[in-house]
């Protein structure tokens, strides 16, 4: 069941990648040069997404440098080198992934 959403997620997933790609255009964060609250969801959220599909920000080469950026700020790397760091569960504790379901849950969030 999980893998019959999967298609149709993906080519979702690539349109609204490809308008977040579109906004961010070529600043260096959401709001301008300086980082702030909204990218440390959305580096969040793009890790989480490239554990469901590695290949998702292939098509978005400026949102790949984005998602680079964020993971190499000193304070984050830090904080995902730690015993601290947990890269599961995935999507808020009320998600149905945990390694499992992805597509059914992240099909309905996307939608």
């Amino acid at each position: 069941l999980q893998e019959f959403f999967k298609p149709d997620f993906l080519e979702k997933l690539r349109r609204r990648l490809t308008d977040i790609e579109r906004y961010l255009g070529e600043k260096q964060w959401l709001t301008g040069d300086e980082i702030n609250y909204p990218d440390f969801a959305l580096g969040d959220l793009l890790c989480q997404l490239v554990k469901f599909e590695p290949a998702c920000l292939g098509h978005t080469p400026r949102l790949r440098a984005y998602l680079d950026r964020f993971v190499n700020l000193p304070n984050v790397k830090d904080y995902m080198a730690s015993d601290e760091f947990k890269s599961r569960p995935c999507m808020l504790p009320r998600a149905m992934w945990r390694g499992d379901d992805a597509e059914r849950y992240l099909y309905s969030v996307i939608e």
